[in-house]
């Protein structure tokens, strides 16, 4: 028996109310947990079933990601482990980036959106993940991070606006963040 879509939402909310979220997050974890509950076959909506779902093991994502660009997860190993949390994070050498800021956020951005997007986490990037990221890396420019993500525009859909920005890969996107693994991968002097 299938559930009714106002299960799905109702359930979906109480699992997003349950959770000490940040308000700018509230609405992307609403989305994944009703594509989970979505998916879930009828009478299965265990919370600990659901919460593994939503933090898909590494596996999944790097199944998908294999999928996605015809790479093998050993070499893709090269570029991306998963964090204590199975959240994909960035292993490649900085240096390889580019020679400035710019250059390197530019390319950590499209390889974030592109393995969590490609990989499945999610369908869309919020900006915060994307700024903690560069930050963590130190490749952050607060200046210019804006005009940063501006740039990228041939690549991503954007919504929202200042620094609450939602981000979607857009099919050039793909193309590019799979070209960029691809250079990466075959720059055996590095």
């Amino acid at each position: 028996m299938t559930r009714s879509m106002e299960e799905i939402l109702t359930e979906a909310a109480a699992m997003v109310d349950s959770i000490d979220l940040p308000e700018d997050y509230r609405a992307i974890a609403f989305s994944k947990v009703i594509d989970v509950l979505a998916k879930e076959p009828s009478g299965v909506s265990e919370r600990s079933s659901t919460t593994e779902k939503v933090s898909q093991p590494t596996s999944d994502w790097m199944e998908r990601l294999e999928r996605g660009t015809n790479k093998t997860a050993e070499e893709l190993e090269e570029l991306f482990f998963a964090g204590e949390d199975g959240e994909p994070l960035l292993g490649v050498d900085l240096g390889r980036l580019g020679t400035n800021t710019a250059q390197c956020s530019r390319k950590i951005i499209l390889l974030l959106v592109g393995v969590r997007q490609v990989g499945g986490i999610e369908t869309t990037t919020a900006s915060e993940i994307l700024r903690d990221h560069c930050k963590d890396l130190n490749a952050y420019d607060q200046s210019n991070f804006g005009k940063t993500l501006s740039g990228l525009k041939p690549w991503f859909n954007f919504t929202g606006s200042g620094s609450s920005k939602i981000i979607r890969l857009k099919p050039s996107g793909r193309k590019a963040f799979q070209q960029l693994v691809e250079s990466l991968l075959g720059d055996d002097d590095n």
